[in-house]
């Protein structure tokens, strides 16, 4: 194990798509959903062994750190990087990056995030070793993609240009980021060969990513610098406070892999996927006979393609559905067509506005 390289998890989202199961005090990262492991847990399984304990940081909010500690026990206080509220994943990687670049000015950052699953760990640490041999010389930031295995409009997607061969095989340019596409445009993305699905790690270099950040988010680079001489002193919430109530909340693709050619695409060998939204069953649960993914008690006619979730001591009755996606957790049930998924976290803002807050 090397000692100048670090191991972020970010942590601190909501996880709104996954509702009525994922709530504010429970967000799908605290979900035993992985055989009654949580997706951070096995996020944190999976990095195990590559670096050091003390190299291995979880980033997440401060509402949230009691549950964190419940969930990684053998964690210290000084695993954790604690943000008042999530300001979206730039400030989250820049407050990463300051807090090493005091304990290493030239340390390898590896930034994940808690809500992916990787089945093939021995796969995705030969990956990371290679990106972050190649951070070490290079000024770059780099980040996978992942080969599209169907036309899915649940993932931002990379563009790739001509192969960076100064850097070994299937390391691409990157020629733009995309957003979650609709479906046409996730079909003709899928078949072109060009274009592979983002899975949002990134590794680079703690004073590459704070240089980005100076020329690309100035204001967050100014905040940054005040925060950082606090980390790890009494002072650190009260300054962390104040500067993050000033910041945009502005993701890493956005404000700067986005505005750069620095950039590298690697393309992923590991099986990897996403735990975005109720879609992301099929691949957890597999399906039955009848195409159905099906966790709890379910009693059905002519049902198919749909994805139910429930309780053992609570029925879900079925007929002439198709397409659809069913959850019940006691005190809220959402019915939803499959094309429609991601309108789950439209329909949790409503729920805001409608001061449902004891759902949320």
């Amino acid at each position: 194990m090397e000692k100048n390289i670090y191991v972020v998890i970010m942590a601190g989202g909501h996880g709104t798509r996954l509702w009525p199961l994922s709530r504010s005090y429970k967000p799908k990262h605290f979900l035993p959903l992985l055989k009654g492991r949580t997706l951070l847990q096995e996020t944190v399984n999976l990095v195990e062994g590559f670096v050091d304990k003390k190299n291995l940081l979880v980033a997440t909010v401060q509402g949230q750190l009691k549950e964190m500690e419940v969930q990684l026990p053998e964690f210290d206080q000084e695993n954790f990087i604690v943000e008042p509220f999530g300001r979206s994943t730039a400030a989250c990687i820049g407050l990463a990056a300051t807090l090493i670049s005091r304990k290493s000015p030239e340390g390898v950052m590896v930034v994940l995030t808690a809500d992916h699953v990787i089945r093939t760990k021995k796969k995705f640490l030969t990956a990371i070793r290679r990106a972050t041999s190649i951070a070490k010389k290079e000024r770059l930031l780099l980040t996978f993609g992942v080969k599209p295995r169907e036309a899915s409009t649940s993932y931002g997607y990379i563009e790739i240009g001509q192969a960076a061969k100064d850097y070994g095989s299937k390391v691409w340019e990157v020629k733009s980021f995309k957003e979650k596409p609709n479906a046409r445009s996730a079909k003709s993305f899928a078949n072109s060969g060009r274009y592979f699905w983002n899975n949002g790690i990134v590794v680079c270099r703690v004073d590459v990513i704070l240089e980005k950040l100076k020329t690309l988010l100035p204001r967050l680079y100014k905040a940054l610098c005040k925060v950082g001489p606090s980390l790890g002193t009494p002072t650190e919430n009260y300054a962390l406070l104040k500067e993050y109530r000033l910041l945009p909340a502005i993701s890493i693709d956005h404000g700067v892999l986005e505005k750069t050619k620095d950039v590298k695409m690697i393309e992923a060998d590991f099986e990897w996927w996403d735990v975005g939204n109720w879609l992301a069953l099929k691949k957890l649960y597999g399906t039955n006979s009848q195409t159905n993914t099906i966790v709890g008690t379910h009693c059905g006619l002519d049902t198919s393609e749909c994805i139910i979730f429930g309780t053992n001591d609570h029925l879900v009755a079925t007929i002439g559905v198709k397409n659809l996606v069913i959850v019940n957790t006691g005190d809220a049930t959402i019915v939803c067509e499959k094309s429609r998924i991601e309108d789950i976290k439209t329909l949790v803002d409503v729920l805001k506005k409608k001061n449902l807050h004891q759902y949320i």
